[in-house]
């Protein structure tokens, strides 16, 4: 096939992806995630730092609704961009490395992977993460092989620098880049010049504004992330945590393509010497990466997303390998090139099946029970309907504002409830800082001393008594159950707070 022929393909996959995850945000019954509605709620607070993560998500967020409004479409909009723009830089390496054929299998290879699906369809912090990874990754290698070319070094420390200001999982990538160059004798020369550590310099400095923000608020975000790597954790080894994490991955990627991801990786990763730089160099920004955190795996629990860029590499390396007829694959290897096309196969049934959970969930009747995957993502706009029902029974000049214990339903109600109010959360330590919400003003430094409030708690949780006596009086309103389907539903304990006099 001619090379336009191949280029033809590419650009029909990415117009293919994106309406389908478009039309997907249309029509498809899914409220915001937790993550999602908290994200949104610090997009109207835009700063240059949060409680958990850098501040891009929320960036993203606020230029989104500022544009299209206070939806859950253009809440989520920017996330089915930019995964289907993360392709490009995949295909652009993939054709680089190894040609036009293996280029539009790698697009077509990551774009088989489920965890690519949700990246498109949940506006999180990874999707801006996996955009600045993907042009870093293209332009480093840019950089690597074009050594008199310094634009592809300013570009890798921009990308580098968006990245950073998305997710701190971006730090990984000088490291890798780092570990390249010294494993390879051409590139290796970059490191003798200065664009290496002027790239690095123009990353770090998008954090500055990030630290200062931090050093305001007692280096908030760099304590929440070292608890992710707490070694006190876990006193031992546990292999059943690893085989845990490799199980989330195998759904993550497809159970095929993590096998051969798996398999390539233990064979390459013992011969990285003797590959070639662009075998090499695939192998150092995804297997190695991957090796290091199933290791990391034993000491603790690792959330089913860390990886994510890490697959951005992995599926031009198959591509590489078994999608041509390449004559220096190794003897160890070939077998596996048979499972290749169905590895992607594979995927691409499991992404479809992942695109029409939303209604198979109804035709297959377990809407709102344990086996329905999309359950987080239910029952949070009838929620906020519900309550914004029971604010409307109190007479103007005399509606309560909204208090919630848990995160998860204090964000949801700021998204869904009438009005998208400010809410507030309630914590029993009050030195201690758990969520964004403990970082902006409470409701007395907001005025609303004297003022009554609707407490709305999960059916788990009792009543705390310290937030109790903040109030004059507590009254029981009763409960809301919140239908999720026919084997599901949420219950609510409301309490409506007369007359705040403390916090």
């Amino acid at each position: 096939m001619t090379k336009d022929h191949w280029t033809r393909r590419f650009i029909a996959l990415l117009l293919f992806l994106l309406g389908l995850r478009i039309l997907f945000l249309f029509a498809a019954p899914l409220d915001l995630s937790p993550d999602e509605a908290y994200y949104w709620d610090w997009s109207r607070r835009p700063d240059w730092g949060y409680y958990s993560k850098p501040p891009m998500v929320a960036w993203i967020i606020w230029a989104s609704t500022s544009l299209l409004g206070d939806t859950a479409f253009s809440v989520r909009l920017p996330a089915a961009l930019l995964a289907t723009c993360s392709l490009v830089p995949v295909y652009l390496l993939g054709r680089r490395l190894f040609g036009e054929k293996a280029a539009f299998f790698s697009a077509l290879g990551a774009a088989a992977m489920p965890g690519t699906a949700v990246l498109g369809l949940a506006m999180t912090i990874d999707p801006p993460l996996v955009f600045a990874w993907s042009i870093a990754m293209y332009a480093f290698w840019r950089a690597a092989a074009d050594l008199g070319r310094p634009i592809w070094w300013i570009a890798t420390g921009l990308a580098c620098g968006l990245g950073l200001l998305s997710k701190q999982t971006m730090a990984a990538f000088p490291f890798l880049a780092f570990i390249f160059l010294i494993l390879t004798p051409g590139p290796r020369s970059a490191l003798k010049g200065p664009w290496p550590y002027a790239a690095a310099a123009l990353a770090v400095s998008f954090l500055i504004p990030v630290c200062l923000w931090n050093m305001g608020h007692g280096w908030i975000t760099l304590e929440h992330t070292a608890h992710h790597f707490d070694p006190h954790k876990r006193t031992s080894l546990s292999v059943a945590s690893a085989l845990s994490f490799l199980g989330s991955q195998a759904g993550v990627v497809s159970p095929i393509l993590f096998f051969l991801i798996f398999a390539a990786g233990s064979v390459l990763l013992v011969r990285i010497r003797s590959l070639a730089p662009e075998t090499r160099y695939l192998v150092v920004m995804s297997c190695l990466p991957l090796l290091g955190v199933t290791v990391l795996a034993l000491r603790q629990d690792i959330n089913a997303n860390w990886p994510a860029p890490f697959y951005l590499a992995a599926p031009i390396l198959l591509a590489g390998l078994f999608s041509g007829n390449r004559g220096d694959l190794m003897p160890l290897l070939y077998p596996l090139k048979r499972l290749y096309v169905p590895g992607i196969l594979l995927g691409a049934t499991l992404t479809g099946l992942l695109f029409a959970s939303p209604w198979a969930v109804s035709i297959f009747g377990i809407e709102g029970g344990k086996m329905d995957p999309t359950v987080r993502l239910r029952g949070w706009k009838m929620l906020g309907e519900r309550i914004g029902a029971i604010i409307d029974t109190f007479p103007e000049g005399e509606k309560p504002f909204l208090l919630g214990v848990r995160r998860q339903v204090t964000s949801e109600l700021a998204f869904y409830s009438p009005g998208q109010p400010r809410t507030y959360r309630w914590t029993p330590s009050p030195h201690k800082v758990k969520t964004q919400y403990e970082l902006w003003p409470n409701p007395l430094e907001d005025g609303l001393a004297g003022k009554d409030a609707l407490i709305v708690l999960d059916k788990r949780d009792q009543l705390p008594q310290g937030l109790a006596a903040s109030f004059e009086k507590v009254e029981d309103l009763g409960r809301i159950r919140i239908p999720l389907g026919r084997h599901g539903e949420r219950d609510y304990r409301i309490h409506l707070g007369r007359g705040l006099r403390s916090w």
